[in-house]
This record gives C-alpha cells, structure tokens and sequence, in this order.
C-alpha cells in the first residue's frame, strides 16, 4: 500500500510516521526463557493424551478401581494448570516488558 502523498508532503506526519515503522513490532527473549516456555508448552501438549490414556483405562476397570484412574487424571492435569498458570504469568511480564519499552521509544 502506498502512504499517500499528502502525508509525506506533511514534515510532521511523516516524521511521526517514520518513527512508528522504526518501533520493534515484537516480544524479543532470551534462549533461557524460550526453552522454559517451550518447556511449558510440551507439558500442556502432553498432558491431553496422558489424561485420555488414563480415562480410556478407567472405563475398563470395576468402580474402585476407575474410582482411582479418575483421581489420577484429575492429578495429572492438576499439573497441567500449573504448567498453564506458570506460561501465562512468564508471558504476561514479556508483554509487560515489551509495551514499556515500546513506550519509551
């Protein structure tokens, strides 16, 4: 798309405009943190077939038993929303983190 004529004739709108396309458009992070999310991620990925394993055995057992299968996929995913909890607060400070050095700039 091509910035209409008027806009660049316009000193202070193209100065205003240069200095928006020059901002950084995304979330910058160390290798560290992006192997601890990647981390995260595979926990959250691997816990659905865990869980569904467990619960297809349940199905296979008399009550006591699939009584305790149960409890034990509520306990795997128990540690699934920890995984959860703990990507969304380490994603939640790099935005924080990005937004403000945007604003600075």
């Amino acid at each position: 798309m091509a910035i209409p004529e008027d806009i660049l004739s316009d000193e202070s709108l193209r100065k205003r405009l240069v200095e928006f396309l020059a901002k950084p458009k995304g979330i910058c992070i160390d290798e560290n943190t992006q192997r601890r999310l990647e981390e995260l991620c595979s926990q959250m990925a691997s816990v659905y077939g865990l869980v569904e394993t467990v619960l297809q055995l349940a199905l296979t057992k008399e009550e006591k038993e699939r009584a305790a299968y149960i409890k034990t996929a509520l306990d795997i995913c128990a540690g699934a929303t920890k995984a959860i909890k703990l990507f969304l607060v380490e994603w939640s400070v790099l935005v924080e983190e990005a937004n403000r050095t945007r604003g600075t700039q």
